[in-house]
């Protein structure tokens, strides 16, 4: 766990340096302060790289001594220092001011011998996911300064907790985002600590990746965005999306948000991302996955048909923005693993409980109906990804096909799409 200890100490300026603005009734003051923060991973290690900084306002230079530390002084910032024994090691900052006053502050820090360590897992997929109702055995590698306890945490796992250098755990429910597995160390004879932590996906592998610093994350409707989703009227042949879609609060399975769908009754729309394909799944032929949704509405019962199904399609105009500004030299600059092909759209397969049969690839889930209800209901398949012309498919994504059979409009809730690797063997490998 980072620790970041901040000290601030008001200056009392004589002589101010005055900035005027060009109204000459407004004036600028020079602030002056001293104030300085230093952080660690738990605490103080010797050999291990520490960093300080300078918060100061109102600097013209500075100056920090390190007692038994390489450097043993620094002019910067922002100085990195290793330490080079075990002890109270005094610190002292000099900061001379621009309006001639000089300031100095020492403080003292302990520094220990090295504890560290990385967690490693057996059992693991390929992928390094775990698996469900699967005992995992945990551990440590690396291990640096000889600790005596472990206080071991897991993040939705059978314990959930545990003090056994090599605990076992076991998962029942999937979690897509990571389980985060934590290890705190202490070594008795000093009293030192330090935490270490990972975080392993429990399930199958996610195959749809959200960029949330560029507001997508299409699949969980969690952002301010529903990134480029298309609502195709099959009837007047627009795109309804703008005027006919929302992101609205209470989603599925304990989520923040959904997707709200408006439907008019008789029109079918196509629900899908074709064109967001930077976000979409990259799968390849001949390997299993499935893919598995949250739906409801507030349709009458059997008013509303779904069928949904998995396309692939890969148009030279199918670039987003955010794909053009990253590709716009060429493709294989920024994909050098993903060598760019013009794919023409192909359909694996489209599944419904009442107009289209199922095939041979499908497991159905516990209740085979399609049909929405009035209650969040997970829907789940399993196909295997099949191609006549290619082995990668680069940009595979779901399709829903919508059709109300009332008299009104009528709302379908969508939430939490997922297409996920089923990983056919184990593999016995340390974490990532």
């Amino acid at each position: 766990m980072k620790q970041l200890f901040f000290h601030l100490v008001p200056v009392l300026a004589f002589g101010l340096v005055l900035a005027a603005c060009d109204n000459d009734s407004d004036e600028w003051t020079q602030p002056y302060e001293f104030a300085w923060s230093y952080g660690a991973e738990s605490q103080f290690s010797v050999g291990k790289p520490a960093t300080f900084t300078d918060l100061s306002l109102g600097v013209e230079t500075r100056e920090w001594s390190f007692e038994d530390a390489t450097p043993a002084t620094s002019t910067d910032p922002e100085p990195s220092v290793v330490f080079n024994s075990k002890g109270i090691k005094t610190v002292t900052l000099t900061i001379h001011f621009l309006n001639g006053q000089v300031q100095s502050e020492s403080f003292d820090i302990e520094v220990f011998y090295p504890l560290s360590a990385r967690i490693k897992a057996l059992e693991l997929t390929p992928k390094g996911c775990i698996r469900l109702d699967t005992p995992v055995s945990f551990g440590l590698t690396e291990v640096e300064g000889n600790p005596t306890s472990y206080q071991w945490t897991f993040e939705g796992g059978t314990p959930s907790s545990s003090t056994d250098p090599a605990p076992v755990v076991t998962w029942t429910s999937a979690n897509k985002n990571g389980a985060r597995i934590s290890c705190r160390l202490t070594r008795a004879d000093d009293g030192m600590t330090t935490t270490v932590e990972q975080t392993f996906i429990v399930g199958n592998y996610p195959m749809l990746h959200p960029i949330p610093e560029k507001d997508y994350d299409p699949w969980r409707f969690e952002l301010s965005s529903i990134g480029k989703w298309t609502l195709w009227n099959t009837t007047t042949s627009a795109d309804d999306l703008t005027t006919n879609t929302s992101i609205v609060s209470g989603g599925a399975d304990g989520s923040k948000q959904a997707l709200k769908v408006t439907l008019k009754p008789g029109v079918i729309y196509q629900l899908f991302t074709r064109d967001n394909w930077v976000c979409n799944a990259q799968l390849v032929a001949g390997q299993k996955y499935e893919v598995s949704f949250w739906q409801k509405t507030d349709a009458a019962e059997g008013s509303l048909i779904v069928l949904t199904g998995i396309y692939n399609n890969l148009p030279s105009w199918s670039w987003n923005e955010y794909l053009q500004v990253l590709a716009s030299d060429h493709w294989s600059i920024y994909f050098p693993d993903i060598p760019f092909e013009e794919q023409v759209e192909e359909m694996f397969g489209i599944w419904s409980n009442i107009e289209y049969p199922l095939t041979e690839t499908i497991t159905l889930p516990a209740s085979p109906e399609l049909m929405p209800s009035a209650e969040w209901k997970q829907v789940r398949f399993e196909f295997t990804a099949t191609s006549a012309k290619y082995e990668s498919l680069l940009n595979t994504y779901p399709q829903f096909a919508l059709l109300s059979a009332g008299s009104a409009d009528v709302n379908w809730y969508l939430d939490d799409i997922q297409i996920n690797l089923i990983e056919q063997y184990f593999g016995k490998n340390l974490p990532r």
